[in-house]
């Protein structure tokens, strides 16, 4: 090569590297007409085809680079990674083989397995991947890339704890890498490992607080341990990063959802589709929140323009469709669409809610035997769900039966005579097993203009969690004047938190299952009154067999009839062991005389309460719309005037029944029902 190519030559390479590109390549094809099988010049121009998007052209380049000068571990290199993404594994494979005999590439010949490994994964040859990628690690075990590659791929084929262990080998040899923590935590989130995935993204965080997809992932996980402020935060970081960020705003609009902030909820889902019309999941969270507050008719726009928008996803339109005119009485038109959807094509988290609905309407058909059967069906998708799993119900029963058992052992004691000096406002508060009408007293209550009510909110929880949820009852008999001063601040902040409470007006506590927890509420609010919901025991648990929870410890119980019931006797033990042992100030009302006498009922219960009757009361429909987003399954149930179909419907079910009568006989007995 003449001393001019040679200048030509390393002109065109600093060209290149000051990215002056069109000089760059006019300079290679100078000293190509003149020597057309340089090897550095062919080399580089096939980089520059490459940055161009000319794969074709690149590959031949390489390869003539490749064929003038096989010393040079670049051309080996380049020349394979170029097959690998025009997705020409065999000849890519076949020259790495040739490469591993060649000294000159010892030193990075595991670049070109992990390029490999990445190219066969985009392609979902995930075995193969991994093969691939397990070699480049056998070469280089002290390089942290192909861990990470490899942990991904291992992600993607379900092996989750092995994923966990390449990400973290990874971390070990370069702790200081952002996207290694971010996989980690992405691993352990799939784990359902959600604190450990909580640390390991924000360490990422910490790392690269500019890194968009940490931020949304953290907030999933934030919002899955019900942290839905922190995940608010950590959201908004997203789309600050990313303005084009989708599914952010989705996740947005799910987390004010999930504080009730349903105008902004609605923002969120509504810009998640102005950035990608395409994009189906926010039209169908909008179709919920808007069925939720009663705007059927919007549902079925939103339908509409899905449906113009998305080109999959028939189905999940289809069932918002039915659902609405299931509200509308429709009944016909729900058979029709419910004909046509395919359980197999809806997302995982609403096959469950179209089973509820599919079944509802053959209840609807007085298709017993058929509903009852989908009923089941609906609750065996419930059971294998990974929220059931993580749910832990057994534990959470475990917990209650021991309840019980602590009581039963308290009641051969002297009796309980220990009440504080509690100087503080005394919350009233509505409890009852699920499905027992709470929320039906919940919205005629609030109809009174000297009534708050705070629906379904863990104020109690939250004495609970600052006394030590280990504490027995005997622990919460022995609270004295300040603890239990200390205890009701806790309440009082937190209802702070979550509702405006005006001075002048009683405020009502409306959660069924702080009727666990009558101990610790009648030890802080020793003045505080019960309002006891009462349903049929077999309407009772059937109704909540026939729900579709959003599940908890608690609700993940109803997913089986058998722990239902048992579930409900176990309640009812506390209750009356409670009543025993407690000097309980408590008014009993059951939803059948609820709905045969409205305002005798009625007018007994606010005597309790020590309030008049009010003429808005017969219209509480008016405060059940006016509330927007009801957080129980009667949403639908309490817009509409009183009725008595939801009254015996057990004995539409009777014979599917028949196995509980007599565990449920002595409380049908003790609450005036009979079987």
């Amino acid at each position: 090569m003449t001393p001019a190519i040679r200048q030509a030559l390393q002109q065109g390479i600093e060209a290149h590297r000051k990215g002056n590109l069109r000089e760059a390549e006019r300079l290679y094809r100078a000293v190509l007409k003149i020597y057309p099988k340089n090897a550095e010049a062919n080399h580089n121009l096939g980089l520059l085809a490459v940055a161009a998007n000319k794969p074709t052209i690149a590959i031949s380049l390489f390869k003539t680079a490749l064929d003038a000068d096989r010393s040079v571990e670049q051309y080996w290199l380049s020349y394979i990674t170029a097959l690998i993404k025009e997705k020409k594994f065999d000849k890519a494979i076949k020259l790495i083989r040739q490469a591993s005999k060649q000294a000159a590439t010892k030193n990075r010949l595991h670049e070109a397995y992990n390029s490999l490994g990445i190219g066969l994964k985009a392609v979902g040859n995930l075995r193969e991947a991994e093969t691939s990628l397990r070699k480049a690690i056998s070469i280089a075990p002290k390089n942290y890339v192909p861990h990470i590659n490899l942990g991904n791929t291992l992600l993607e084929l379900g092996l989750r704890e092995d994923a966990v262990a390449c990400f973290k080998q990874a971390i070990s040899l370069k702790p200081d890498f952002a996207e290694a923590h971010f996989n980690l935590a992405n691993a352990l989130f799939q784990l359902g490992k959600l604190h450990d995935a909580e640390a390991s993204y924000k360490q990422a965080l910490t790392l690269n607080p500019a890194h968009a997809t940490a931020h949304n992932n953290l907030g999933l996980t934030l919002s899955k341990l019900d942290k839905l402020e922190a995940a608010k935060k950590h959201y908004t970081a997203a789309v600050t990063l990313n303005p084009s960020y989708f599914e952010a705003y989705l996740n947005i609009g799910n987390a004010h959802y999930g504080l009730q902030e349903l105008t902004k909820a609605e923002v969120g889902y509504r810009k998640a589709i102005e950035i990608k019309s395409d994009y189906a999941e926010p039209y169908f969270n909008l179709c919920e929140l808007l069925e939720k507050t009663n705007r059927l008719e919007e549902v079925l726009s939103v339908v509409e323009q899905g449906r113009a928008s998305v080109f999959e996803h028939d189905d999940e339109f289809l069932f918002f469709e039915a659902f609405v005119f299931f509200r509308q009485e429709k009944y016909k038109a729900v058979g029709s669409i419910i004909a046509k959807i395919n359980l197999d094509k809806l997302s995982e988290n609403r096959k469950t809610i179209f089973l509820k609905l599919k079944a509802d309407w053959l209840h609807n058909q007085k298709d017993f035997d058929g509903a009852f059967d989908v009923y089941y069906a609906m609750n065996q998708t419930v059971k294998n769900s990974l929220d059931y799993l993580l749910s832990q119900p057994d534990q959470y029963f475990n917990i209650q039966r021991e309840k019980v058992r602590e009581l039963e052992k308290l009641q051969q004691k002297s009796n309980y005579n220990g009440s504080v000096s509690a100087d503080w406002f005394q919350p009233t508060f509505l409890v009852g097993f699920p499905r027992s009408g709470t929320t039906l007293l919940d919205t005629i209550l609030r109809s009174h203009s000297k009534i708050d009510v705070i629906e379904e909110q863990p104020l109690v929880i939250k004495m609970h969690e600052k006394l030590g949820v280990s504490k027995t009852f005997s622990d919460i008999e022995i609270i004295d004047d300040d603890l239990a001063k200390t205890l009701s601040d806790v309440y009082f902040t937190e209802l702070e938190k979550r509702i405006q409470h005006r001075n002048d007006a009683l405020l009502i506590d409306k959660l069924p299952l702080n009727i666990l927890s009558i101990p610790i509420i009648t030890k802080v609010f020793p003045g505080a009154k019960f309002i006891l919901a009462l349903r049929h025991p077999l309407d009772c648990v059937l109704s909540c067999w026939m729900q579709n929870f959003k599940l908890n410890q608690a609700m993940a119980n109803m997913a089986d009839l058998d722990r239902t019931v048992d579930f409900y006797c176990t309640a009812m033990e506390i209750l009356e062991l409670c009543k025993q042992r407690y000097q309980l100030d408590i008014h009993q009302i059951r939803y059948e005389d609820l709905v045969a006498d409205f305002t005798g009922n009625i007018s007994e219960l606010l005597a309790f309460l020590d309030l008049t009757w009010e003429e808005q009361l017969k219209g509480y429909q008016k405060t059940a719309i006016a509330r927007g987003k009801i957080n129980t399954p009667s949403y639908s149930q309490v817009i509409k005037p009183i009725y008595d179909s939801a009254s015996y419907r057990w004995k539409k079910y009777e014979k599917n029944l028949l196995p509980y009568k007599k565990r449920l006989a002595i409380w049908a007995e003790a609450y005036g029902y009979s079987l």
